[in-house]
């Protein structure tokens, strides 16, 4: 599968300059990053933009024509991304232009080369009209699959609560690992906080003085727990997204108004 994120060391082996130098390049506004994924990332196209060029020296020149290259760059990537609203168009009939632009926001943090393929997965296994949350579902996945990163699974948390049982025990307290100061009885262990705050909720103590023929209960638990936890945490970094800045708000507001105006029309088409 061809790459799609690359790290700075890898932007910098393509580029054959230094991590400085990708820094250099990011900050400066000439390989932007991509925002949304942890750590300092950039679209292969991007990369592959910039590749071969002489990046030893930024004369005014070089800027003007690497943004130009850029520009360009840019202008195809919002033609595959507005291709990719077509075929849901093409495949789907009854999908409509306000949809369309509703489905082109609420995915414009997506790589336009991760969106076109997360379209295309899905049209291939549904049988009705794609919503935005399985595209971003999709997307995800493939990114995780680029990136060799996936999140973690409460079934796989529990297995280090399990284990955390045994090194800790029942007199110390299991905290974030990140977790400055600490006091004499905590032992930095976790590094999921949904995982410390659904140990919490069922309480350290009752986990370490549950029998092993018992643990089964508790592991349900903590499992249901962790997964509800995870949920309101999405639910509340979504909600975070949809109303940061005026922006936010106003596009809400404009599409909201644009699907009201539309029904009346739809309802008359459906009585002739």
């Amino acid at each position: 599968m061809e790459k799609l994120v690359m790290k700075a060391d890898e932007a910098a082996e393509v580029l054959n300059v230094g991590k400085s130098t990708v820094y250099d390049l990011c900050d400066r506004g000439i390989l932007p990053r991509i925002k949304k994924l942890p750590g300092l990332r950039f679209r292969a196209q991007d990369v592959y933009a910039l590749a071969g060029k002489d990046l030893s020296e930024y004369s005014p020149y070089q800027c003007r024509n690497l943004k130009s290259e850029l520009a360009q760059t840019k202008a195809q990537l919002a033609r595959i991304k507005a291709a990719a609203m077509a075929l849901i168009k093409a495949c789907y009939p009854k999908f409509t232009d306000v949809q369309g632009e509703a489905y082109a926001q609420l995915t414009a943090d997506i790589p336009e080369g991760v969106l076109a393929q997360a379209v295309k997965n899905v049209i291939k296994t549904s049988r009705y009209q794609p919503t935005v949350a399985e595209i971003r579902d999709e997307a995800a996945r493939i990114v995780k699959a680029a990136t060799g990163t996936r999140a973690p699974m409460a079934e796989e948390e529990w297995e280090k609560v399990l284990r955390a049982v045994g090194s800790v025990g029942p007199y110390r307290i299991p905290v974030m690992k990140d977790k400055e100061p600490l006091a004499a009885n905590e032992a930095p262990v976790w590094e999921n906080c949904l995982t410390e705050s659904a140990v919490k909720k069922i309480g350290w103590i009752t986990l370490c003085g549950t029998e092993t023929a018992s643990m089964g209960y508790l592991r349900g638990q903590f499992i249901a727990t962790w997964e509800k936890l995870a949920a309101q945490e999405k639910a509340q970094r979504r909600m975070k997204n949809t109303l940061r800045g005026q922006r936010g708000r106003q596009l809400v507001s404009h599409l909201a108004e644009r699907l009201t105006a539309a029904a009346p029309r739809r309802l008359e088409g459906g009585e002739k």
